[in-house]
């Protein structure tokens, strides 16, 4: 069973008609909008709202307006940030990619994922600092530190360079198999080289159980949609087998099913077709989202680092209950904050009352 908002947004989302019957009065609109916004989909959501705005309470509109305009000028930040990057590295014929960046819906991101060939990783600093981009370190200088840099120039979304992928300090794709089959992709209107699918994939997935730990609807739609187009999976299996993450990644596509389950009312994947003798048993719940990883899954991640890597990433446990006590102490998802001041939604009530009185 999927919680109530939660379904709200995904109906909304996906343009099912059955959203129409929604009884919006009794709908606390702020706490909708915020759900949306933890699942990276507040900008998707409110334009399919803005479509059955004649369904809904006139005091909805100009918050639905307001958020729209917001979110069209952060499109426009990141349309900038992708054309500044084609313009540096197409003049100075450098290869990049534009990498978990491409997600199927138009949404609001604060940065840019891009990589470059490793031995073209300090001619593209040299590159970009030409062009008056600020290069900064990683603060992680002893895992992604070591081939991520962070970069920043006023008036785009900050830029992440990259030119391997290091999460937890640890391998988890080869190099080589990153360059293999790109391609291009339409992000917020711009065409942009981008890795095969199978590579985002695993990239999508990675970052989701080596560094948030959560899945926000925006995240598994991306992922449900990639899986949808075909992948190889004998090309996934074989890179999270030799990269001995083979028991997360296992984990990870029982929780797919489940959520896609809760949502399409069948399986995604089939894991035992590619990933034979493991076994996993999912405690179900009603599915509330982001879904957050069960602790003892978030457990899993690490000892499989520490048994089959032999390397505990000890400063990325403590920040992950770091992060799980702030969470439950405030609801602030570690990585992404809101792209839109709600606190105006609450100023604009003030003001609407104070008119009527």
């Amino acid at each position: 069973m999927i919680e109530e908002y939660s379904n709200i947004i995904v109906q909304s989302v996906l343009d099912r008609g059955e959203i129409k019957s929604t009884d919006w009065e009794n709908v606390d609109l702020e706490k909708l909008l915020v759900q949306a916004s933890h699942n990276r989909v507040l900008y998707a959501f409110v334009n399919k709202l803005w479509d059955l705005r004649e369904l809904l309470p006139e005091q909805y509109i100009h918050t639905l307006e307001d958020v729209r305009k917001e979110g069209e000028r952060n499109l426009k930040a990141l349309r900038n940030t992708l054309l500044l990057l084609e313009e540096t590295f197409k003049r100075e014929n450098i290869d990049y990619l534009i990498v978990k960046t491409f997600k199927y819906l138009d949404y609001v991101t604060f940065d840019v994922d891009f990589l470059v060939r490793y031995q073209d990783f300090q001619k593209a600093i040299e590159i970009l600092k030409k062009n008056n981009i600020i290069i900064k370190p990683h603060p992680n200088p002893k895992t992604q530190g070591l081939h991520q840099r962070n970069c920043f120039k006023s008036g785009y979304l900050k830029m992440d360079l990259h030119r391997k992928f290091f999460w937890l300090g640890v391998d988890h794709v080869d190099s080589d198999f990153l360059w293999k089959d790109t391609t291009c992709r339409d992000i917020a209107g711009i065409k942009c080289p981008v890795p095969s699918l199978e590579v985002d994939f695993l990239l999508h997935n990675k970052q989701l159980v080596y560094e948030r730990r959560y899945i926000t609807l925006l995240d598994f739609l991306a992922v449900k949609w990639a899986n949808d187009e075909g992948l190889n999976w004998n090309d996934i299996a074989k890179q999270v087998v030799e990269h001995r993450w083979d028991d997360t990644f296992f984990v990870l596509l029982n929780w797919l099913n489940y959520l896609h389950r809760e949502i399409f009312h069948e399986n995604m994947v089939d894991p035992d077709k590619h990933f034979y003798n493991k076994k996993y048993t999912i405690n179900e719940r009603q599915l509330r989202l982001p879904f957050h990883y069960p602790v003892k899954d978030v457990m899993k991640v690490f000892s499989e680092i520490v048994t089959k890597n032999k390397h505990l990433p000890s400063r990325e446990f403590a920040y992950y209950f770091f992060t799980t006590g702030r969470y439950l102490a405030t609801h602030r998802l570690p990585f992404y904050d809101h792209w839109y001041d709600f606190n105006k939604i609450n100023k604009r009530k003030y003001k609407i009352g104070k008119c009527i009185n």
